[in-house]
């Protein structure tokens, strides 16, 4: 049996260990990264990331620390000790005793980490109170700042002299050094009274340290007053004066209830601002902010007043909120993310949801604001399921989603008192109320029919079961309230899995809402969809018609302005995509009546999109008046009138229509029309008298006529009948085109491609004559691309030499050029590529076709520097340095593999140039981890 030992050592104890171990190989080790760390850790059989976050944190890139932390760990009963820092603290101790390097080292770091740092230029003041000298604490601090136990960081500012900063990191170690020092059973180094008097700037870190050593454990702390910490936060509330809150608010009950209210007090001076006419984002922002904040405090403060202080006190604080006009959801989420939420990876804890529950289940409901809370946090507490998303410990760049769904035996005890409640206030739960109580309802159902829910959690069999009893009880609870229609109707799509149904007794809303019968059950094994989408769009069709029977015989405005109220309940149904509120319309389209009134009607009370059946009624009969066409064109559905007239209009009505399309019309998809474009409306727009408005409606046309004759699927005549009223004249109109424009970048490719075919001399006129406009270097003219691959090679050469001097002649070559090498090999050989090496280089290669590495390295051996070929491989445009780094290297080493000894003496290049970059780029991004930058 092999092995090997590892003996980890300080430095000063290297000697010693070498005499024990004369023959071992020595390592000196710096900072580690977390990852490396964790991956010791892990060996050692640290594997909780909890356990494995505490440790990192403390260890703070230092093996030596990472290692001792983790022995104690796993050596048994040292938890606590672990936790509190005081594990790290003795070895501290140990080392500066050892190492000798200041009978008062450990004082004068103990000192530093309470004044929160300490300045090169605040020694003296120091050395007052320590009755040394200044060089004596310089000599300390630098010592100690070499051997890793202190972070300096220097900062030069113009017109100031240079300033080192030393401070003791992580936090944690901090307030463990302050605690042993200052505040346990032995003498402090130095009064905090003279303290204060030497550094008064540092009052705020004296308080902040004074707070944090106690809940680190000192054996003797100081508590601040309140009246300290108010005075050390100052006006401001920036980060550091939270996590002041955050540490003091931590000491026990009588501090929590303080922070709270002085948060209330904070909270309810941001939403006085809401109330000003002025308010704008930014103040809406602010008191959203320290919503959230108060949140949290009020969550973070259960262990210490329990969930019923807890919540009375968030109560308060949302309800302000409310009554100034403004969203809980918000401060709610985070209530709940740090009420609910275990500590990271660990499991649920059911007993303190119970108590959760219960003290949801109390909360007071006697005004709307609190109402309005309550639906907000029951909400909120109904959820059987929830994530929390949190950092890998040892893996920065990583992030880990844990989702968590209530055991089945505790589904009930949660879910029962928030019910209890919620089936005491049900009438008071309106439609905005239902909505947010809608959303937990659902997962119950999903969680009854044993759905899996969000991040693949899957439901067993008694979660299944007991969901069902929630869900059922949940879902009565919603329908003994005053349901509006959308909300009965989405009641009802969310419990169509429990089988059950509560009839909307409105018949014109329910035509607009179908919803399918519970009880009809589908073999989707042997079933016909194409059979079955028919059945349900006649039963839908039918439905429409006797539901608007009634209405027939009255004035247009009666139905439109029924459909018209009903529009906010079809929303809130959620009913994507069943929505018959058209359908109505098409059934009167079918009628022998007069479609104005009906139109008028619609225009009247917002429903013009839903018109659109009967206006491509009138359209196809050319009995628009033109005072309706006029409102028409004026109305928000411009866009579809201009797109019906496309497909189907006629005479005056669709020579109107276009005559009057401009070329800000092209910006509202109305291309998508261009597939069934009739030929009268093309060729209106071919001779449109506006030139730039003519190209771009053939443009639209020319890139669905590329399809169509690429792909021969001219099955009804539609192209021919098209081509017969162009000729050849659209390719002349295309002349007029501008690049850039509003239509679709893939039609505009398409219809590009559809013009170099047709007439390549002209794509080419085209072409030249864009590319001369622009002088912007950088312009990858990708929409002109696939075009111009497919020239003929005298007309790429043709365009090339009257651009090949333009500013970007390099982007111009490739989108010409395209894959073709026999073309590119013979303008490198006939003079027309003046300086190869301006033809290379990464831009110009990302999103056009082009020739393979190897390819390109082939053609431009000898013709261009190497370095220029190696920076044209191309971009993978995503990724950090190191990344890019292994892309690089990648391909050099396949050119390095070339047959062909010119590309791969250019590969052989590379692979040594991108080595080196790739170790120096891989170097930079450890260290940028060590110093906690995860994503440099």
């Amino acid at each position: 049996m092999s092995f090997k030992v590892v003996a980890v050592s300080w430095p000063h104890e290297k000697e010693l260990v070498e005499d024990h171990l004369p023959t071992a190989e020595s390592v000196a080790v710096g900072r580690m990264t977390r990852t490396e760390l964790g991956e010791i850790l892990r060996t050692m059989g640290i594997t909780r990331d909890a356990a494995l976050g505490r440790i990192l944190e403390q260890a703070d890139g230092r093996p030596a620390w990472a290692v001792r932390l983790g022995s104690l760990l796993t050596d048994g009963n040292q938890w606590s000790d672990v936790l509190r820092g005081e594990s790290v603290r003795q070895e501290v101790r140990r080392y500066l005793r050892n190492a000798r390097i200041s009978v008062h080292a450990y004082e004068t770091v103990a000192t530093v980490a309470l004044l929160g740092g300490l300045k090169d230029t605040e020694f003296r003041a120091l050395a007052t109170v320590q009755g040394g000298s200044v060089q004596d604490v310089n000599t300390t601090l630098r010592k100690v700042a070499e051997s890793g136990l202190l972070d300096a960081t220097a900062a030069k500012f113009p017109g100031a002299d240079r300033v080192v900063t030393y401070a003791v990191q992580p936090d944690l170690l901090a307030a463990s050094l302050v605690a042993n020092a200052y505040f346990s059973n032995g003498v402090a180094p130095h009064p905090l009274a003279e303290l204060r008097a030497a550094f008064p700037e540092r009052q705020f870190d004296i308080v902040m340290n004074t707070i944090i050593a106690e809940l680190v454990g000192a054996s003797h702390p100081s508590r601040p007053t309140n009246e300290q910490v108010v005075a050390a936060l100052g006006t401001a509330l920036q980060d550091p004066q939270k996590n002041m809150l955050r540490y003091y608010s931590a000491l026990g009950s009588a501090e929590a209830t303080f922070v709270l209210n002085l948060m209330l007090e904070i909270l309810r001076a941001s939403v006085a601002n809401l109330e000003r006419s002025e308010v704008n984002a930014y103040v809406k922002n602010a008191a959203m902010l320290r919503g959230d904040f108060f949140a949290e405090l009020a969550g973070n403060s259960v262990p210490r007043i329990g969930y019923e202080a807890s919540l009375k006190h968030f109560a308060a604080g949302a309800a302000l909120l409310v009554e100034a006009g403004d969203d809980c959801a918000s401060a709610v989420g985070e209530y709940f993310q740090h009420v609910r939420a275990s500590d990271i990876g660990e499991s649920v804890r059911v007993a303190e949801l119970v108590k959760l529950s219960e003290a949801i289940g109390a909360m007071p409901t006697g005004t709307p604001a609190e109402r309005t809370v309550f639906f907000e946090v029951a909400a909120q507490g109904l959820s059987p399921s929830w994530e929390a998303n949190y950092m890998a410990p040892d893996n920065p760049r990583s992030f880990t989603l844990k989702s968590f769904l209530l055991p089945g035996g505790a589904m009930a005890d949660v879910a029962s008192p928030i019910l209890t409640r919620l089936e005491t206030v049900v009438a008071h739960i309106d439609s905005t109320a239902f909505g947010k109580l809608a959303k937990p309802l659902d997962s119950w159902v999903h969680a009854a029919a044993g759905y899996a829910l969000p991040a693949g959690i899957r439901v067993v069999d008694d979660q299944k079961s007991a969901a069902v009893d929630v869900a059922t009880r949940f879902a009565n609870a919603l329908a003994d309230s005053a349901l509006s229609h959308g909300s009965r109707r989405r009641l009802n799509g969310i419990c169509k899995p429990l089988k059950v149904r509560w009839p909307e007794p409105d018949p014109l809303f329910n035509a607009l809402a179908p919803l399918d019968d519970p009880d009809d059950l589908i073999d989707y094994e042997e079933i016909d969809y194409l059979a079955l989408h028919e059945k349900k769009e006649n039963e839908a069709r039918a439905r429409v018609v006797a539901a608007i029977a009634e209405f027939l015989d009255q004035p247009p405005a009666v139905l439109c302005a029924r459909l018209q109220e009903l529009q906010p309940e079809i929303r809130a149904a959620e009913l994507r995509g069943t929505d018959q509120t058209r359908g109505v319309f098409h059934h009167l389209a079918t009628l022998d009546t007069d479609p104005v009134p009906w139109v008028e009607a619609a225009l009247g009370h917002e429903l013009g999109w839903h018109a659109l059946p009967l206006i491509e009624k009138l359209l196809r009969t050319d009995t628009v008046p033109e005072p309706l066409l006029a409102r028409l064109l004026g109305s928000d559905i411009r866009a579809g009138v201009i797109g019906s007239a496309l497909e189907r209009g006629t005479g005056r009505s669709l020579k109107t229509i276009l005559d009057g399309v401009t070329e800000a019309d092209f910006d509202r998809q109305i291309w998508t029309s261009f597939v069934r474009v009739t030929p009268e409306a093309l060729k209106l727009l071919n001779e449109h008298i506006d030139r730039r408005v003519a190209a771009l409606g053939i443009a639209c046309w020319a890139g669905w006529f590329e399809y169509v004759n690429r792909r021969d699927t001219d099955d009804n005549g539609r192209l021919k009948a098209q081509l017969a009223v162009l000729g050849d004249t659209w390719t002349d109109t295309l002349m007029s085109l501008e690049v850039p424009n509003k239509i679709d970048d893939h039609a505009l490719e398409r219809a590009l491609v559809a013009l170099a075919r047709a007439a390549p001399a002209k794509f080419s006129e085209l072409f030249i004559r864009h590319v001369e406009k622009e002088r912007y270097p950088l312009n990858d003219f990708d929409e002109w691309a696939p075009a111009a691959h497919t020239l003929p090679a005298d007309q790429k050469t043709a365009a090339w030499t009257r651009l090949n001097e333009h500013t970007c002649k390099r982007e111009v070559f490739w989108v010409i050029a395209g894959k073709d090498t026999d073309w590119t090999e013979a303008r490198l050989s006939d003079g027309s590529v003046p300086n190869p090496n301006e033809l290379l280089g990464k831009f110009g290669f990302q999103r056009t076709d082009r020739p393979d590495i190897e390819d390109i390295a082939a053609l431009f051996s000898g013709n261009a520097d190497p370095e220029h070929i190696l920076a044209s491989i191309a971009d993978p445009m995503t990724g950090d340095e190191v990344e890019l780094a292994e892309q690089m290297l990648e391909q050099s080493q396949k050119l390095a593999e070339s047959d062909n000894p010119n590309v791969a003496k250019i590969g052989e290049g590379g692979v040594q140039t991108w080595t080196v970059r790739l170790a120096a780029a891989k170097k930079e991004a450890r260290e940028a981890e060590i110093r906690g930058n995860f994503w440099p």
